[in-house]
């Protein structure tokens, strides 16, 4: 996902709330279990779940603007594992 791509999401999230909405289990196809775990388990407030009847809805948009931020940090790491400067 590009930054374009994250922007337009959080655009949709203002216009219907609910249309950002996903289940777990979505989150595990689309990112991988492992990873969707270890965001959860940091206990950050936009990574919680909202609850509509008994099911436990995410922000997708949350996860990925974090799969995305994640991804686009080796750019800035040196061939050594430091950061250059810019």
């Amino acid at each position: 996902m590009e930054a374009a791509d994250i922007a337009v999401a959080k655009y949709a999230v203002k216009l219907l709330p609910t249309v950002d909405d996903v289940s777990q289990r979505q989150l595990y196809r689309d990112f991988g279990q492992a990873w969707v775990d270890k965001q959860i388990a940091t206990g950050r407030q936009e990574f919680s779940f909202r609850r509509r009847g008994n099911r436990k809805l995410y922000n997708r948009s949350a996860f990925a603007a974090q799969w995305t931020a994640e991804r686009c940090t080796p750019d800035i790491i040196g061939k050594w594992g430091k950061a250059e400067a810019v």
